[in-house]
């Protein structure tokens, strides 16, 4: 008798804490629902799911409106984007802004283009290359009403650099400074936000690819997945750009580790493909001496080869005799 009530509390028990977390399911859907913004041609979702004996309503912010023209035909037509409409024709954009698409474009206005001083405005105008760049950091390759827009998102144009997105009360901004003034002007092919300033996408970050670089970038990677533990002391390994490297793993009161004697500042950050260990320097070849010398250096087993991931206890370790001896 006692066995059949143990049984018949366990599943009663078991139901429970099914509905439990039926509800918290429920709940979290509920609320991501809520986070989620819906647009219809830009009108915002506010009350979806209006049920009616013979259908079913959705209310939204605004009226909606029909859609015919394309995005550079609504250009085409605003006197204060002459300036725009100028530089669009000049870099040869005009076609891809009639076509079919899915373009959001972040539309300067002429006084936005009157804050450039009338040379360097002259310059860029005249330079083709130029032109098309900065233009195309203007342009997202995917349609965002400001509704769907959420601040600090970053959002990657054209022109292959990304525009922050903030706040400034309530007004939209684009890298800390633009503002955007008119929003949601839909066409056919896409959305034009007018913003009061020209953005300038920020060459002097942008590093050419050359061939020494890329292979200064090789040096520094392996083919294989390697973590912390599996790293010991007097491990070569070779990279993709035929650096010999050397795995010196020295016993403190922490452990520390050296690859072609610079140490491991940061080990062990996942990603999705593969795994980094952030070093304090360009990691170059090691003078044959030093190698042979090193190799039998002061270490233990393969047990060295935990991970250390605390960053403050390996400035520590960095700070010690033995690593100040190493970097000299």
């Amino acid at each position: 008798m006692m066995t059949m009530v143990m049984i018949v509390m366990m599943m009663m028990m078991m139901m429970m804490m099914m509905m439990v977390m039926m509800v918290m399911n429920v709940m979290v859907m509920m609320v991501m629902m809520m986070m989620m913004v819906v647009t219809v041609n830009c009108a915002r979702l506010i009350k979806p799911d209006q049920h009616a004996t013979n259908g079913i309503v959705h209310v939204v912010d605004r009226v909606i409106t029909a859609v015919s023209n394309s995005v550079h035909s609504l250009i085409d037509v605003d006197d204060d984007l002459e300036t725009l409409r100028t530089a669009l024709a000049a870099a040869g954009l005009t076609a891809m802004l009639e076509a079919e698409g899915q373009y959001t474009v972040f539309a300067p206005t002429n006084e936005a283009f009157e804050k450039i001083p009338p040379e360097t405005l002259n310059r860029i105008l005249g330079d083709p290359v130029a032109l098309t760049d900065l233009l195309n950091y203007h342009i997202l390759k995917h349609m965002q009403c400001s509704e769907a827009v959420v601040a600090g998102t970053p959002m990657e144009t054209l022109q292959g650099a990304v525009l922050e997105v903030g706040c400034d009360g309530d007004r939209m901004t684009l890298n800390g400074r633009a503002i955007v003034t008119k929003r949601d002007q839909l066409g056919s092919n896409g959305v034009l936000h007018y913003i009061d300033e020209l953005l300038v996408p920020d060459s002097g970050s942008e590093v050419p690819m050359t061939p020494a670089l890329r292979l200064l970038l090789t040096q520094h990677l392996l083919r294989g997945q390697l973590s912390s533990r599996a790293l010991y002391h007097g491990q070569e390994l070779e990279t993709l750009g035929g650096l010999r490297l050397r795995v010196f793993v020295y016993r403190n009161r922490n452990y520390t580790v050296f690859v072609n004697k610079v140490p491991v500042a940061a080990a062990d950050l996942m990603a999705t493909n593969g795994v980094v260990h952030a070093v304090n320097s360009l990691i170059r070849p090691l003078p044959p001496k030093l190698d042979r010398e090193q190799a039998d250096g002061p270490s233990s087993s393969g047990a060295d080869s935990r991970s250390f991931r605390d960053d403050e206890m390996f400035q520590k370790v960095l700070r010690s005799r033995s690593s100040r001896t190493m970097s000299q």
